[in-house]
């Protein structure tokens, strides 16, 4: 696994390159934190394990990259709108 933090505002962005034992390839996965608004300090605001629907990366800098950046989006959508939250991505149609 191949992981990275980075600050992005009032937010911590939490990355990895997530590869599987004998699977070729890396899948990206982020989790953002925050602490503004209504939030109490490291309140998950954005998690997806699946980005890019489990979409595989031929290298760990490539899906790391791409989860950072997801996570860099939603970080700045939060402080931007200060009650977005999104826990998981797949919308709850029931």
């Amino acid at each position: 696994m191949h992981e990275a933090a980075r600050q992005e505002g009032s937010c911590v962005i939490y990355a990895a390159a997530l590869g599987e034992p004998g699977v070729p390839g890396y899948h990206a996965a982020v989790v953002v934190t925050c602490a503004n608004g209504a939030y109490a300090p490291g309140s998950e605001v954005f998690r997806d394990e699946a980005l890019d629907g489990g979409k595989v990366w031929q290298s760990p800098d490539e899906a790391l990259a791409f989860a950072l950046n997801v996570g860099t989006a939603a970080a700045q959508t939060h402080d931007a709108f200060g009650s977005f939250s999104i826990t998981d991505s797949r919308p709850n149609l029931g």
